[in-house]
């Protein structure tokens, strides 16, 4: 296929060669810049050859006429040589033909045909290439980049013109001066819109219009007051009757009083729970006096009464020589408590109370006989009643007030040489023969405490 296409290329050159022979002279190439020998300009399709040294004319030889015969087809040594001495002759002999002829042997060595035609007419029309100095051969010109078969030949180029002396360079113009920078206004700042307080349930992150609605309304609804309660109260403690308030006797005065609570609340409306309470008083009147002294009871009488009761002919303690050199008075009240709330939601706490607990009343004596204990136990009907405040929806800060009524039952006391327990009744007959009520005597007390309720 290669061969084929090869073929018409021969044939127009074989035609055209008589044209070649018979066509006027060349123009003269003009002079290059450094002096030397004019190079025509390189066709478009093949590299810039390297330019040959100039050299001295030297005398030529004649050639032998070219042979006729059909060159070989394919890229032979004999087309690149071809086509080597055509370039050589055309840049030594000039003319737009024998640039031509250069061109279609340059181009024939490229696509694999014979240069043989195309040689012949680059030597007609040039005459006999002149050889380099000292005999050496001209230098090979590099191989072209191969060009598709089918693209034409390309045309003649025209000489290039001599090129101007370059004008002198002007001036550069001054750079002109940047106007003035006009001052920006200053915008005015936006106003910082309120941050809205995004409400979301826990493990939600999108605002939801339904649960907002639902805190808003949970926000406007009372507080209530049911659910399970714990509570502690802090306050005084006090006493009164005659054993307990006068100066004759133990003269005390209001001491510290801690206490709680813990239960229920049923609909805002009943408090139902366990109840305790402690307080210690502080007696005033004591220095120097017995401790039967300060009860109005006789020690003769009391002891004959304790003989008879354990049965033993008379005890081993002498109540005469207990004389109080300080005192430890202590009040102890413990049990079921109900509470009526007239208030039963909101933020205000309003209530009565009552209850039955368990009463003591605990009296230790230092005297001079040995360290002597009186107790006193009953049962006590608390009476209280209290308001308070809502500070959270589960916390409220109330103020109490109790009166604590007890029925004594019993009474104890504790010597080194003595441990006796007996009804109450007992004492009271001691205490009637020295002019006295013991019953009606001994002790009522009242509480007023603050206390914070915490609900569940």
């Amino acid at each position: 296929m290669a061969t084929l296409g090869v073929l018409p290329l021969l044939v127009v050159g074989v035609l055209a060669a008589p044209e070649a022979i018979a066509a006027p002279a060349p123009p003269t190439l003009p002079p290059s810049r450094d002096g030397g020998v004019p190079v025509p300009p390189p066709p478009e399709s093949a590299p810039e050859a390297p330019p040959a040294e100039a050299a001295p004319p030297a005398e030529t030889a004649p050639r032998p006429p070219p042979s006729r015969r059909r060159p070989p087809v394919g890229g032979s040594a004999s087309a690149r040589g071809a086509a080597d001495r055509a370039v050589h002759a055309a840049a030594v002999g000039g003319g737009a033909p024998a640039r031509g002829a250069a061109d279609r042997a340059v181009r024939a060595a490229a696509v694999g045909g014979s240069a043989s035609a195309h040689t012949t007419r680059s030597e007609r029309a040039a005459g006999p290439a002149p050889q380099s100095r000292a005999g050496a051969a001209p230098a090979p010109a590099p191989a072209p980049a191969p060009a598709p078969a089918s693209r034409p030949p390309a045309p003649e180029a025209a000489p290039a013109p001599a090129p101007a002396d370059p004008p002198a360079p002007a001036d550069p113009p001054a750079p002109a001066e940047d106007p003035p920078k006009a001052k920006k206004a200053k915008e005015p700042k936006p106003e910082k819109e309120p941050k809205e307080k995004k409400k979301r349930r826990r493990g939600t992150d999108d605002d939801d219009p339904e649960e907002e609605a639902k805190e808003k309304d949970k926000k406007r609804e009372p507080f209530k007051h049911r659910g399970m309660i714990l509570e502690g109260k802090i306050g005084a403690l006090g006493c009164l009757r005659r054993h307990c308030h006068d100066q004759a006797n133990h003269a005390s005065k209001p001491g510290l009083a801690l206490g709680g609570f813990f239960g229920g609340n049923i609909l805002g409306l009943l408090d139902v729970g366990l109840e305790a309470a402690w307080g210690q008083l502080r007696p005033q009147a004591y220095s120097g006096r017995n401790v039967l002294d300060l009860y109005s009871i006789n020690g003769n009488v009391l002891s004959t009464l304790i003989a008879e009761d354990m049965g033993v002919p008379s005890i081993p303690l002498d109540f005469s020589t207990l004389t109080v050199g300080g005192i430890k008075s202590r009040a102890v009240h413990a049990g079921p408590t109900i509470r009526v709330h007239i208030i039963p939601r909101g933020r205000l706490s309003a209530y009565v109370g009552a209850g039955v607990h368990y009463q003591l009343w605990r009296n230790t004596y230092q005297t001079t006989g040995g360290d002597f204990r009186l107790s006193f136990h009953g049962i006590s009907l608390p009476l209280s009643a209290g308001v308070g405040f809502y500070v959270l929806r589960k916390l409220a800060l109330n103020a109490e007030f109790t009166y604590d009524h007890p029925f004594w039952l019993a009474a104890g006391i504790r010597h080194p040489d003595l441990n006796f327990v007996a009804p109450i009744a007992l004492i009271q007959d001691a205490a009637e023969q020295a002019g006295t009520k013991l019953q009606s005597d001994l002790p009522t007390f009242w509480s007023l405490v603050l206390s914070a309720r915490m609900r569940f």
